[in-house]
């Protein structure tokens, strides 16, 4: 097996990875995400709602 130096961080407390937070205390939710989540704008219509749950596709 072979490692990119560039890729590998050894010590570090906390990291990003896949949109989390990888520390000590466990898989967190990266607060970038959150905050990302909670600006969305709130639905108008039944169909934003669909569209959220992944039911149905937005079309513009």
């Amino acid at each position: 097996m072979r490692l990119n130096p560039e890729k590998c961080f050894f010590g570090v407390t906390a990291s990003k990875f896949l949109g989390y937070i990888v520390s000590e205390r466990g898989i967190e939710a990266n607060p970038d995400k959150v905050q990302a989540i909670l600006d969305l704008a709130d639905p108008e219509y039944k169909v934003h709602v669909q569209c959220l749950q992944g039911k149905r596709r937005f079309r513009a």
